[in-house]
């Protein structure tokens, strides 16, 4: 009787056991389902006083701008200087009589012409330089001075893009020599609102600066690749540099780097990081004189 006595408070307390632990189960999950929601809750909270608090921002700058109205336009490319002309047009939120408009561009200040209100001028602009403008307002002495949104980039719009330094494939160093087997990917960013457009393109491989190599690839694609199966002979000491090599109907020569193979004099490649970065972008006119570099590039 005893023993049976026993076996029921086992069961019962076995019972007891499944029921707590279920009703703490339904309690955990109940936390977690709380807690999700007091987290979405306060992302959702500070969600809106950060929109509210830029929102605010915007309006404070927006009432502090100087600046009705502005825009700007590019004219016609010029080949020659390699320039094009930037107008800009400004309308203050505050004019007299006596005030004045200036534009700044670069390192480039011209007094703009009042046009019943409106202020405006006009400044040759290097294809080249990335812009960063301003305007002062001068009134009754008082200068006010703000950047403008002038954000674009006139090489981007006049002139070829090339990328070329997408390499596929086995590259390597063994026997004093530089083998590369595989596939060159690149890209000519082009179209008809371009003053420029390729008319040549070619990967050219050089050895201390002295042609060896150059195979011709297709210019009229705005992507495309090309098969490459070569050995170039480096001995020690030297440097083989691959290039993607472009001519535009402008007669400027764009050579972005692909590759660089430096051997040291114990002739084995040298991998640290070389002087030229990989991507690197030189620009030449039609009299060969270097007229861009650009060295913000990938670095192997």
């Amino acid at each position: 009787m005893k023993k049976h006595a026993n076996t029921i408070l086992l069961l019962f307390c076995l019972a007891f056991s499944l029921v707590a632990q279920f009703r703490i189960s339904s309690l955990d999950g109940q936390l977690r389902s709380l807690r999700a929601q007091l987290s979405s809750q306060y992302s959702g909270l500070t969600s809106q006083v950060s929109g509210i608090s830029n929102a605010v921002s915007d309006e404070l700058r927006r009432q502090a701008s100087i600046i009705a109205s502005f825009d700007y336009s590019f004219g016609g490319f010029d080949p020659a200087s390699l320039s094009v002309p930037l107008t800009l047009r400004f309308t203050p939120k505050e004019q007299k009589a006596d005030t004045v408009v200036a534009f700044q561009v670069g390192e480039s200040l011209v007094e703009a012409e009042n046009q019943d209100g409106l202020f405006a001028a006009t400044l040759p602009v290097s294809v080249f330089n990335s812009l960063e403008a301003s305007v002062s307002v001068t009134t009754d002495g008082l200068q006010k001075r703000e950047a403008l949104p002038v954000y674009e980039n006139p090489r981007d719009t006049f002139l070829l893009n090339i990328y070329g330094t997408g390499l596929s494939g086995a590259r390597g160093y063994s026997d004093g020599a530089y083998q590369w087997e595989g596939d060159f990917m690149y890209e000519l960013s082009q179209n008809g609102s371009r003053a420029s457009q390729a008319v040549s393109a070619a990967l050219v491989a050089e050895v201390d600066g002295r042609e060896i190599w150059r195979q011709e690839v297709a210019s009229d694609a705005a992507g495309s690749s090309a098969e490459v199966n070569q050995s170039f002979a480096v001995g020690s000491g030297q440097e083989l540099l691959v290039w993607f090599d472009v001519t535009d109907s402008l007669g400027l020569r764009y050579r972005s780097l692909v590759d660089v193979c430096r051997i040291d004099e114990a002739g084995q490649w040298d991998r640290r990081s070389p002087d030229l970065p990989i991507g690197r972008q030189d620009i030449y006119n039609a009299d060969g004189e270097l007229v861009y570099s650009d060295s913000a590039a990938l670095t192997r």
